[in-house]
Protein backbone atom coordinates (compact mmCIF):
# COMPACT_ATOMS: atom_id res chain seq x y z
CA UNK A 1 0.00 0.00 0.00
CA UNK A 2 2.79 2.44 0.93
CA UNK A 3 4.58 1.71 -2.34
CA UNK A 4 1.35 2.37 -4.25
CA UNK A 5 0.90 5.73 -2.49
CA UNK A 6 4.46 6.73 -3.38
CA UNK A 7 3.89 5.81 -7.03
CA UNK A 8 0.63 7.78 -7.10
CA UNK A 9 2.32 10.82 -5.52
CA UNK A 10 5.12 10.72 -8.09
CA UNK A 11 2.59 10.42 -10.92
CA UNK A 12 0.62 13.42 -9.66
CA UNK A 13 3.83 15.45 -9.29
CA UNK A 14 4.99 14.56 -12.81
CA UNK A 15 1.57 15.44 -14.23
CA UNK A 16 1.73 18.82 -12.51
CA UNK A 17 5.23 19.46 -13.88
CA UNK A 18 4.05 18.57 -17.41
CA UNK A 19 1.17 21.02 -17.07
CA UNK A 20 3.56 23.77 -15.92
CA UNK A 21 5.89 23.01 -18.84
CA UNK A 22 3.04 23.24 -21.33
CA UNK A 23 1.76 26.50 -19.86
CA UNK A 24 5.24 27.99 -19.79
CA UNK A 25 5.74 27.24 -23.47
CA UNK A 26 2.45 28.93 -24.36
CA UNK A 27 3.47 32.08 -22.49
CA UNK A 28 6.96 32.08 -23.99
CA UNK A 29 5.54 31.70 -27.49
CA UNK A 30 3.34 34.74 -26.94
CA UNK A 31 6.27 36.83 -25.70
CA UNK A 32 8.32 35.76 -28.72
CA UNK A 33 5.47 36.80 -31.00
CA UNK A 34 5.68 40.36 -29.60
CA UNK A 35 9.33 40.98 -28.71
CA UNK A 36 9.83 44.52 -29.98
CA UNK A 37 9.25 48.09 -28.80
CA UNK A 38 9.34 51.34 -30.73
CA UNK A 39 11.95 53.42 -28.95
CA UNK A 40 11.70 56.17 -31.58
CA UNK A 41 8.14 56.91 -30.51
CA UNK A 42 7.71 60.45 -29.21
CA UNK A 43 6.42 60.68 -25.63
CA UNK A 44 5.53 63.59 -23.35
CA UNK A 45 5.60 62.10 -19.88
CA UNK A 46 8.13 61.34 -17.17
CA UNK A 47 7.95 59.58 -13.82
CA UNK A 48 8.47 61.35 -10.51
CA UNK A 49 9.46 60.03 -7.08
CA UNK A 50 8.53 61.40 -3.67
CA UNK A 51 11.47 62.51 -1.55
CA UNK A 52 12.13 60.69 1.70
CA UNK A 53 11.81 64.00 3.55
CA UNK A 54 8.02 63.78 3.14
CA UNK A 55 6.54 63.69 6.64
CA UNK A 56 4.43 60.58 5.97
CA UNK A 57 7.39 58.64 4.59
CA UNK A 58 9.55 59.82 7.48
CA UNK A 59 6.91 58.67 10.00
CA UNK A 60 6.72 55.24 8.36
CA UNK A 61 10.48 54.93 8.49
CA UNK A 62 10.49 55.68 12.19
CA UNK A 63 7.44 53.56 13.07
CA UNK A 64 8.71 50.39 11.40
CA UNK A 65 12.38 51.02 12.22
CA UNK A 66 13.31 50.62 8.57
CA UNK A 67 16.95 51.46 9.20
CA UNK A 68 17.17 48.45 11.50
CA UNK A 69 15.33 46.20 9.04
CA UNK A 70 17.56 47.28 6.16
CA UNK A 71 20.72 46.66 8.15
CA UNK A 72 24.16 48.16 7.78
CA UNK A 73 25.57 46.21 4.84
CA UNK A 74 25.66 47.38 1.24
CA UNK A 75 22.77 48.82 -0.75
CA UNK A 76 21.66 45.53 -2.32
CA UNK A 77 21.52 43.90 1.10
CA UNK A 78 19.30 46.72 2.34
CA UNK A 79 17.02 46.38 -0.68
CA UNK A 80 16.59 42.63 -0.24
CA UNK A 81 16.22 42.84 3.55
CA UNK A 82 13.30 45.25 3.20
CA UNK A 83 11.66 42.96 0.65
CA UNK A 84 12.09 39.91 2.89
CA UNK A 85 10.53 41.77 5.82
CA UNK A 86 7.39 42.56 3.81
CA UNK A 87 7.21 38.98 2.54
CA UNK A 88 7.52 37.62 6.08
CA UNK A 89 5.25 40.07 7.89
CA UNK A 90 2.40 40.71 5.45
CA UNK A 91 0.46 37.66 4.29
CA UNK A 92 -0.53 37.36 0.63
CA UNK A 93 -4.13 36.64 -0.39
CA UNK A 94 -4.91 37.29 -4.03
CA UNK A 95 -8.66 37.39 -3.45
CA UNK A 96 -8.61 39.73 -0.43
CA UNK A 97 -10.57 42.97 -0.38
CA UNK A 98 -8.31 46.02 -0.52
CA UNK A 99 -8.08 48.13 2.63
CA UNK A 100 -8.58 51.87 2.36
CA UNK A 101 -6.60 54.06 2.26
CA UNK A 102 -3.97 52.04 0.45
CA UNK A 103 -0.74 53.15 2.07
CA UNK A 104 1.88 51.00 3.77
CA UNK A 105 0.85 51.81 7.31
CA UNK A 106 -2.85 51.11 6.83
CA UNK A 107 -2.22 48.00 4.75
CA UNK A 108 0.02 46.51 7.44
CA UNK A 109 -2.26 47.54 10.31
CA UNK A 110 -5.38 46.21 8.57
CA UNK A 111 -3.68 42.90 7.86
CA UNK A 112 -2.72 42.56 11.54
CA UNK A 113 -6.00 43.81 13.00
CA UNK A 114 -8.18 41.61 10.79
CA UNK A 115 -5.71 38.71 10.77
CA UNK A 116 -5.83 38.40 7.01
CA UNK A 117 -3.77 38.69 3.88
CA UNK A 118 -3.76 41.32 1.17
CA UNK A 119 -3.26 41.03 -2.57
CA UNK A 120 -0.04 41.49 -4.50
CA UNK A 121 -0.77 45.13 -5.30
CA UNK A 122 -0.96 45.96 -1.60
CA UNK A 123 2.29 44.13 -0.87
CA UNK A 124 4.01 45.98 -3.72
CA UNK A 125 2.69 49.31 -2.40
CA UNK A 126 4.05 48.56 1.07
CA UNK A 127 7.48 47.74 -0.30
CA UNK A 128 7.43 50.74 -2.63
CA UNK A 129 6.68 53.14 0.23
CA UNK A 130 9.35 51.50 2.37
CA UNK A 131 11.91 52.06 -0.37
CA UNK A 132 10.84 55.68 -0.82
CA UNK A 133 11.05 56.17 2.95
CA UNK A 134 14.65 54.96 2.84
CA UNK A 135 15.58 57.32 0.01
CA UNK A 136 15.46 54.76 -2.83
CA UNK A 137 13.72 55.62 -6.09
CA UNK A 138 11.11 52.97 -6.71
CA UNK A 139 7.77 52.21 -8.38
CA UNK A 140 5.17 49.48 -8.14
CA UNK A 141 4.52 47.87 -11.52
CA UNK A 142 1.45 45.96 -12.65
CA UNK A 143 2.59 43.07 -14.85
CA UNK A 144 -0.19 42.01 -17.19
CA UNK A 145 -0.76 39.08 -19.57
CA UNK A 146 -1.47 39.16 -23.28
CA UNK A 147 -5.25 38.93 -22.86
CA UNK A 148 -7.18 42.19 -22.63
CA UNK A 149 -9.74 40.55 -20.36
CA UNK A 150 -8.05 38.59 -17.62
CA UNK A 151 -8.76 37.37 -14.10
CA UNK A 152 -5.19 37.44 -12.85
CA UNK A 153 -2.17 39.69 -13.15
CA UNK A 154 0.68 40.44 -10.78
CA UNK A 155 2.17 43.52 -9.12
CA UNK A 156 5.80 43.86 -8.10
CA UNK A 157 8.15 46.64 -7.03
CA UNK A 158 11.13 47.95 -8.96
CA UNK A 159 13.85 49.85 -7.14
CA UNK A 160 16.79 51.74 -8.58
CA UNK A 161 20.15 50.47 -7.42
CA UNK A 162 22.93 53.07 -7.50
CA UNK A 163 25.32 50.23 -6.76
CA UNK A 164 24.38 48.52 -10.04
CA UNK A 165 23.32 51.70 -11.88
CA UNK A 166 20.04 50.06 -12.94
CA UNK A 167 16.54 49.08 -11.93
CA UNK A 168 16.03 45.72 -10.22
CA UNK A 169 12.80 43.86 -9.52
CA UNK A 170 11.69 42.72 -6.07
CA UNK A 171 8.58 40.58 -5.60
CA UNK A 172 7.36 40.68 -1.97
CA UNK A 173 4.45 38.29 -2.59
CA UNK A 174 6.86 35.40 -3.18
CA UNK A 175 10.26 36.72 -1.99
CA UNK A 176 11.13 36.55 -5.66
CA UNK A 177 13.79 38.07 -7.85
CA UNK A 178 15.83 37.13 -10.90
CA UNK A 179 19.59 37.23 -11.49
CA UNK A 180 21.77 36.57 -14.52
CA UNK A 181 24.56 34.02 -14.83
CA UNK A 182 26.94 36.50 -13.19
CA UNK A 183 24.76 36.78 -10.08
CA UNK A 184 23.56 40.29 -11.02
CA UNK A 185 19.99 41.28 -10.17
CA UNK A 186 17.73 41.85 -13.19
CA UNK A 187 14.98 44.31 -13.97
CA UNK A 188 11.66 43.42 -15.59
CA UNK A 189 12.75 44.36 -19.11
CA UNK A 190 15.82 42.14 -18.81
CA UNK A 191 13.79 39.21 -17.53
CA UNK A 192 11.33 39.57 -20.42
CA UNK A 193 14.16 39.72 -22.96
CA UNK A 194 15.92 36.72 -21.46
CA UNK A 195 12.74 34.66 -21.56
CA UNK A 196 12.31 35.53 -25.24
CA UNK A 197 15.94 34.67 -26.03
CA UNK A 198 16.05 31.51 -23.90
CA UNK A 199 18.84 32.98 -21.79
CA UNK A 200 19.85 32.06 -18.26
CA UNK A 201 17.61 33.18 -15.39
CA UNK A 202 18.66 32.48 -11.84
CA UNK A 203 15.62 32.52 -9.54
CA UNK A 204 15.61 33.43 -5.86
CA UNK A 205 16.39 30.55 -3.50
CA UNK A 206 14.01 32.06 -0.95
CA UNK A 207 10.80 31.61 -2.93
CA UNK A 208 7.75 30.93 -0.81
CA UNK A 209 4.06 31.61 -0.62
CA UNK A 210 3.13 32.61 2.91
CA UNK A 211 6.16 30.62 4.09
CA UNK A 212 4.87 27.58 2.22
CA UNK A 213 6.31 25.72 -0.75
CA UNK A 214 6.48 27.53 -4.10
CA UNK A 215 8.73 26.07 -6.78
CA UNK A 216 11.00 27.91 -9.19
CA UNK A 217 9.19 26.28 -12.09
CA UNK A 218 5.84 27.57 -10.84
CA UNK A 219 7.32 31.03 -10.38
CA UNK A 220 8.90 31.14 -13.84
CA UNK A 221 5.66 30.04 -15.45
CA UNK A 222 3.59 32.56 -13.50
CA UNK A 223 5.89 35.46 -14.24
CA UNK A 224 6.17 34.51 -17.92
CA UNK A 225 2.41 34.86 -18.19
CA UNK A 226 2.51 38.32 -16.63
CA UNK A 227 5.46 39.92 -18.40
CA UNK A 228 3.65 40.77 -21.61
CA UNK A 229 2.84 44.43 -20.76
CA UNK A 230 3.41 46.76 -17.84
CA UNK A 231 1.53 49.58 -16.10
CA UNK A 232 2.94 52.19 -13.70
CA UNK A 233 1.50 55.27 -11.99
CA UNK A 234 3.21 58.39 -13.27
CA UNK A 235 3.96 59.47 -9.69
CA UNK A 236 5.53 57.22 -7.09
CA UNK A 237 4.49 58.62 -3.75
CA UNK A 238 2.85 57.99 -0.40
CA UNK A 239 -0.88 57.11 -0.54
CA UNK A 240 -1.12 57.56 -4.32
CA UNK A 241 -3.81 54.91 -4.77
CA UNK A 242 -6.11 56.73 -2.34
CA UNK A 243 -6.28 59.84 -4.57
CA UNK A 244 -9.39 60.60 -6.59
CA UNK A 245 -9.36 59.12 -10.08
CA UNK A 246 -8.92 62.54 -11.70
CA UNK A 247 -5.74 63.02 -9.66
CA UNK A 248 -4.09 59.80 -10.81
CA UNK A 249 -2.47 58.88 -14.10
CA UNK A 250 -1.21 55.48 -15.28
CA UNK A 251 1.11 54.65 -18.15
CA UNK A 252 1.09 51.33 -19.99
CA UNK A 253 4.02 49.91 -21.94
CA UNK A 254 2.95 47.65 -24.79
CA UNK A 255 4.97 45.96 -27.55
CA UNK A 256 4.82 46.82 -31.23
CA UNK A 257 1.70 45.55 -33.08
CA UNK A 258 -0.28 45.07 -29.86
CA UNK A 259 -3.51 47.02 -29.44
CA UNK A 260 -4.45 47.78 -25.85
CA UNK A 261 -7.93 48.34 -24.46
CA UNK A 262 -7.39 51.98 -23.47
CA UNK A 263 -7.85 51.43 -19.73
CA UNK A 264 -4.64 53.33 -18.92
CA UNK A 265 -4.30 57.07 -19.43
CA UNK A 266 -1.23 56.81 -21.64
CA UNK A 267 -0.05 53.97 -23.86
CA UNK A 268 3.50 53.83 -25.10
CA UNK A 269 5.73 51.52 -27.09
CA UNK A 270 8.86 53.40 -26.02
CA UNK A 271 10.55 51.13 -23.50
CA UNK A 272 13.55 53.42 -23.03
CA UNK A 273 11.42 56.22 -21.59
CA UNK A 274 9.22 53.83 -19.61
CA UNK A 275 12.27 52.29 -17.89
CA UNK A 276 14.24 55.54 -17.73
CA UNK A 277 16.67 56.04 -14.87
CA UNK A 278 15.20 58.25 -12.13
Amino acid sequence: MQKLLIIMTIAIFCSSCKKDDDSLQIYLDKLKEYPLYDNEEQVNYSFSYMDSSNVNLHNQKEKYKLDSIAGEDDELSKITNLMFWVNTNVRHDGSAKNPYPQNANNIIETSKRENRGVNCRMLAIVLNEFYLSMGFKSRFVTCEPYELKFTDCHVVTIVYSNQLNKWIMMNPSFAGYFKDENDVFLDLSEVRKRLINNETLIISNFLNHNRGRYTKQEYKTYMSKNLFRFVCPVKSEYNYEALNSNQKKYIELIPVNYISDGSSDIHTKNSIVFWAKP
